[in-house]
């Protein structure tokens, strides 16, 4: 069974299959939305803006941030930064600032299948791109899993799939950190300048992070495809393959966190595909998996 955005807003539809349920609802003022829920967790699509903007243990909190000035806003010309989850192009120097509104700020087409939501991007209105995203639940346990994929609808170029998740205020977070050619000491500092003792602890394997109120940081490594941030009592990890071998955007960054000062009380955990010559509606596939402890 599949349905479309507009005939979703017009009645409640649930889709059962297994022990995942697929339902449309209302959330914080967004309309047609998509509720995924299994017998731990449940995962929020909004469509008006190309996000997932709930993620958590039933009847618990949101371990994902939300812009609360933005609370029930729609696509929009200009960028706006609503929070949640959504899904980039990398590099960013093919774009620079800001993202590209037909694929960050314009209303994704939706359907559902009995087990997942499917989101669709418009062709970029200044790149011709579009992006696509398949999203589920595993049948137990508190995990959710994407598959995002990134079309090339022009001439052929080196591209790389950008999954970024803003996260609400975690204490810390983890970033694995690896030796290689292009980053000998296993990460680099895209802003910042350098590490801050006060903030930031480097570990053998691993930088743990915390926010800094007063000042923005952004590091990058290629480290095992884990992000671990802990948020308040619940421990959430992001995690998608990192490919050895691959060459990644950012000085070969597939992994990067960037910490917000305030008011902006979140943290973005990022993963990068690898970066690859695509060719005209060649397509780049990139799989992130959830789990909360």
């Amino acid at each position: 069974m599949k349905s479309k955005v507009a005939i979703l807003c017009l009645f409640f539809t649930t889709i059962s299959s297994a022990d995942v349920t697929v339902e449309t609802v209302q959330f914080r003022g967004w309309k047609g939305c998509a509720k995924l829920t299994n017998d731990s967790v449940e995962l929020i699509v909004v469509p008006q803006i190309g996000r997932i903007m709930h993620f958590g243990f039933k009847g618990k909190g949101n371990v994902l941030w939300i812009n609360e000035s933005l609370i029930g806003v729609a696509a929009h010309k200009g960028y706006l930064n609503w929070g949640g989850d959504k899904v980039w192009w990398a590099p960013q120097a093919e774009w620079k600032w800001p993202p590209d509104a037909g694929l960050d700020g314009s209303a994704y087409e939706m359907e559902l299948t009995k087990t997942s939501v499917r989101l669709k991007s418009p062709v970029g209105k200044l790149h011709p791109l579009r992006l696509i995203r398949e999203i589920t639940l595993a049948p137990f346990g508190p995990e959710a899993r994407m598959t995002n994929a990134l079309e090339n609808r022009g001439a052929a170029k080196y591209l790389s799939v950008w999954q970024v998740t803003q996260v609400n205020d975690p204490s810390e977070v983890v970033l694995p950190i690896a030796s290689t050619g292009k980053m000998p000491s296993g990460f680099n500092v895209q802003i910042g300048e350098k590490l801050d003792p006060q903030f930031h602890v480097r570990k053998p394997d691993s930088l743990l992070l915390k926010r800094s109120p007063n000042k923005a940081f952004k590091f990058g490594a290629k480290g095992s495809g884990e992000l671990t941030a802990k948020i308040g009592n619940t421990l959430f990890t992001s995690r998608s393959e990192t490919v050895r071998r691959a060459s990644y955007p950012d000085g070969d960054s597939a992994q990067e966190v960037f910490t917000s000062p305030d008011p902006a009380k979140y943290v973005e955990l990022e993963h990068l595909s690898p970066l690859i010559k695509m060719e005209p509606r060649q397509v780049a596939i990139q799989k992130v998996t959830w789990r909360l402890k």
